[in-house]
């Protein structure tokens, strides 16, 4: 299972690889996309299966990784 912790590290993931660009960020963006989305809840939101880490957290860190282009 998957925590909320994991949404944050891909945040700060996908924020490193689209400051350098190239093929490595496009590569973890089709990935992590897909992922995300996999992961998602059947009410829209996301949530982390085990941790403290709250739906609306988890959601903000979901939406925000999907957003970078």
């Amino acid at each position: 299972s998957i925590g909320g912790e994991e949404f944050f590290s891909y945040l700060n993931v996908s924020d490193g690889l689209r400051r350098a660009g190239g093929e490595e960020w496009n590569n973890w963006h089709t990935d992590i996309t897909a992922r995300i989305l996999k992961l998602q809840n059947q009410d829209g939101t996301w949530a982390g299966s085990h941790c403290i880490t709250g739906r609306v957290a988890v959601t903000s860190a979901a939406i925000l990784n999907l957003a970078i282009k």
